[in-house]
């Protein structure tokens, strides 16, 4: 999987004053995470379904790294992004070839990250994460639009088949690429 960094996911790193808004936003939902995260396992609907967990694999350490994220659900399609540029949790994603996916109390989903170039696809998620994101969220979306548009990195999730390995391991890397506590059960 290739880092973001190399394709043309985002245009430059978008408005400055806007990164700090944003990195300020951030700052504020990291230290609400676990209020967020109760929410979610209760149920709570303006939560359930919005927010997921992603169980990661740091890229250089190797140590899990579960991320809870915002997820977009667009013509059945799943999404993830960084409205604010390339951050480490989407390197680390985009480095995985599979990677697990907890919806509240659902079971959990092997995924495969792609991410998203510059085009109708991104643009059509952005303006979806900026419509149903929660209701902090919106305005900021509305505010910060062009912003989003020039630095923000988005990832479609696409379910993991067993197709999928296939695949994989006629890549040069196959799974040896893939961390053992990434990869679903009963796979190489």
């Amino acid at each position: 999987m290739l880092n973001p960094a190399d394709q043309r996911t985002h245009l430059d790193s978008g408005n400055p004053s806007w990164r700090i808004v944003w990195r300020t936003a951030f700052a504020i939902a990291r230290r609400t995470g676990p209020v967020l995260s109760v929410m979610v396992r209760l149920g709570v609907p303006s939560y359930y379904g919005e927010i997921v967990t992603l169980s990661l694999v740091g890229r250089r350490t190797g140590k899990a790294r579960p991320v809870s994220v915002a997820m977009v659900t667009l013509d059945d399609r799943r999404y993830v992004g960084a409205p604010n540029g390339t951050t480490a949790w989407i390197v680390n994603l985009a480095a995985m070839d599979i990677v697990m996916l907890t919806i509240g109390r659902e079971p959990t989903l092997a995924v495969r990250p792609t991410p998203l170039e510059l085009g109708l696809e991104r643009d059509a998620v952005i303006r979806a994460a900026g419509r149903r994101g929660s209701v902090h969220v919106r305005p900021l979306y509305r505010a910060s639009r062009g912003h989003v548009r020039r630095a923000g990195v988005y990832i479609r999730l696409d379910a993991w088949t067993p197709e999928h390995a296939r695949r994989r391991t006629s890549r040069a890397g196959g799974w040896s690429r893939c961390p053992s506590s990434a990869r679903p059960r009963g796979s190489p």
